[in-house]
Order: structure tokens, then C-alpha cells, then sequence
């Protein structure tokens, strides 16, 4: 959904976001805790980069992280952020991948 809208409504869109799944967690109604993590940690850094600040590193799945630059630079050229989000997001952001085992 976010990256259909606008890039001016994203960071209010993700702090509503954000808002439903703390409750979520809160009320014990929640997608796997991993995507939580995820999700709550993206829109807590953009929150904190509308501020000019920085968030704790954070670990994410491969495909979040691809989703979530993809929003930063959508976010970064329409003047929502400033440049200075890519370089705090390179920073704390990192991908893991899920070994599964087998045999």
C-alpha cells in the first residue's frame, strides 16, 4: 500500500502504522514477530529522520530491505527527507536471509 501512495502522506501513513501494531503487540494480535520488528523499526526511522535524527541498527529481511530503500529514495526526491536519511538508513539498516535446514 505505501508505495502506492503519495510520498508527501507516507510518513503520517507510517506513523499510523506503527500506531496499530504497537497495539496489536499490546493486545497480542500480531503477524510473526520478525515483520513486527521490521515494520515498527522503518517507521521509527522515518519518524526520526522527519526529526533529523538517527535510530538504533536494526536487522531486516532481505525483501523488507529492498522494499524500505526503495521508499527512502522515493521519499528523498520528493524533499519529504533529506539526503542525510540514506546515509543514517546505510548505517542501521542490514538484511538477513533465512537458512533453513534440511534433511
Amino acid at each position: 500500500m505505501v508505495g502506492r501512495l503519495p510520498a508527501a502522506v507516507v510518513p503520517k501513513t507510517l506513523e499510523l502504522e506503527r500506531r496499530m501494531l504497537e497495539e496489536d503487540v499490546e493486545k497480542k494480535r500480531t503477524l510473526p514477530m520478525d515483520d513486527v520488528r521490521s515494520i515498527l523499526s522503518f517507521c521509527r526511522f522515518i519518524e526520526a529522520s522527519l526529526r533529523g535524527g538517527e535510530c538504533l541498527p536494526i536487522v531486516v529481511p532481505a525483501d523488507h530491505l529492498e522494499f524500505y530503500r526503495e521508499t527512502l529514495e522515493r521519499l528523498i526526491q520528493n524533499n519529504v527527507l533529506s539526503a542525510d536519511a540514506r546515509t543514517y538508513f546505510d548505517r542501521g539498516f542490514s538484511k538477513y536471509t533465512l537458512k533453513l535446514k534440511t534433511g
